[in-house]
């Protein structure tokens, strides 16, 4: 009989073996790690708007946002660097650790490459009128929203980046100008620009006309009524006095005297040119120790707001001188510019042989320039037009109904150290008749007295 103790070994033997090979067999695959979802929103760092399209990465693993700029990635648990790309933006690195299954959410704020340093170009230039070159302060000069002003010498500068421009330019009383420039460099473009003159109407061509027929006030030109009307001008923006200045002379622009005891000025219904009534001026004889008489109306500008003192102007009247009369007729103006006083004016002194003497006061003086037919009891015409800023060309001239004649002398510009006392501008006029004789008394008559803008050829 088999023995217990045998038994029991041949138990402890099995039990041994049944342990060994159950360390010695496989042990089971491990079950797969489950997966994680990454996801976020994608925006602009500035704006924190949603920015669609954009790239996102998570090692291999891809997807782009939506129209609202979110991402969803599932990727299985482990560690990610996301990657972010849109064009425009700088590239976005974040880092996350999915290690468990679940969602992670990693939101990204992108920044915008910066723009490249703008490339410039300089437009410069000069704003003149067309007729005259002179510059033109205060004009206003655009180049596509690009905005400056020209300075008192006319100068425009505008610093705008590389491209094609229009260039306008406005100033009142000028028409709109344009111009094209091509600044596709970074350099200095010079667009000069030449402004035409808006032309006037038939009504703003006249700064007056006098034809005395609705009986004007006149005042008498002194130095304390003069000194009245420069207030005024200051105050109030008027110019419409009608004035009359009557003076004696030494010789010279420097014996000058008003003096409203050397003849009279009347309204008077006796002779007409268009209406009914013209102004009747007599010039009494010369006292001793002078040498002419002036007697006439006289109209001043002083008011920058209502006279444009950059335009050429034609100033005139008609005189009639009655039979038995040579009396001598005279248009003349002063202007005061920048300190600097300009005089200049003309006449025609009649002689006894039908001949009209055409005197100019030239740079020279007094000089004698022409000759006209002079027929008394009729009306005739003197006129000079100028351009008051410059020592330019003045162009004079005789009308009458048989005749008609120009011609051009020089203003004369007076010492400036001795009547150029105001920086103020000022322009006056004169339609006068004079009187040389010390023994015989003047006569004539004057109608439609003027200065209107003058008419281009």
């Amino acid at each position: 009989m088999v023995s217990k103790k045998f038994v029991a070994v041949a138990i402890l033997v099995v039990i041994l073996f049944a342990l060994f090979l159950l360390i010695r067999s496989p042990k089971p695959p491990p079950p797969p790690p489950g997966p994680a979802t990454i996801t976020g929103q994608v925006i602009d760092s500035e704006t924190e708007l949603p920015i669609p399209d954009a790239t996102v990465t998570a090692d291999g693993h891809e997807t782009t946002t939506g129209i609202d700029g979110i991402y969803s990635l599932s990727v299985e648990v482990g560690k990610y660097n996301i990657t972010v790309n849109i064009e425009g933006y700088q590239t976005k690195l974040a880092l996350v650790d999915a290690s468990e299954e679940k969602t992670y959410t990693v939101n990204i704020a992108m920044a915008r490459i910066p723009p490249p340093p703008p490339r410039l170009a300089t437009i410069t230039g000069q704003v003149t009128d067309s007729e005259t070159g002179v510059p033109i302060s205060g004009a206003t000069v655009t180049a596509n929203g690009n905005r400056t002003t020209t300075g008192t010498d006319g100068i425009y500068f505008l610093i705008v980046t590389v491209g094609n421009y229009t260039i306008l330019v406005n100033v009142e009383g000028y028409e709109t100008k344009l111009a094209l420039v091509d600044a596709s460099e970074e350099k200095t473009y010079t667009v000069n620009i030449a402004m035409a003159r808006i032309p006037l109407p038939p009504s703003e061509m006249f700064l007056f006309e006098d034809t005395y027929e609705d009986n004007p006030t006149f005042k008498e030109a002194t130095t304390e009524e003069f000194e009245k009307m420069e207030k005024q001008w200051e105050q109030h923006p008027s110019d419409d006095i009608h004035w009359l200045e009557f003076g004696r002379a030494k010789g010279g622009l420097y014996g000058y005297i008003l003096d409203y005891s050397v003849g009279s000025t009347t309204i008077t219904d006796s002779v007409s040119r268009s209406g009914s009534k013209s102004l009747e001026n007599i010039a009494f004889a010369v006292p001793e120790g002078h040498q002419q008489i002036c007697v006439g109306p006289s109209r001043y500008f002083g008011n920058e707001s209502l006279v444009d003192f950059e335009l050429e102007y034609e100033v005139g009247a008609y005189f009639y001188v009655p039979e038995g009369y040579l009396t001598p007729c005279y248009v003349s103006l002063e202007r005061f510019y920048q300190f600097k006083h300009t005089v200049g004016g003309f006449a025609i002194v009649p002689t006894p042989k039908g001949v009209g003497l055409i005197i100019a006061w030239t740079i020279n003086g007094y000089e004698h320039i022409g000759n006209v037919t002079f027929e008394p009891n009729t009306w005739f015409k003197l006129w000079l037009t100028t351009d008051i800023r410059e020592d330019l060309i003045l162009l004079v001239g005789y009308e009458s109904a048989t005749q008609k004649k120009t011609f051009e002398v020089m203003k004369q510009r007076a010492d400036i150290s001795s009547l150029a006392y105001t920086p103020r501008k000022m322009f006056f006029i004169y339609a006068s008749i004079l009187n040389y004789s010390h023994d015989e008394t003047m006569k004539a008559y004057i109608d439609d007295f003027y200065a209107k803008v003058a008419e281009k050829a």
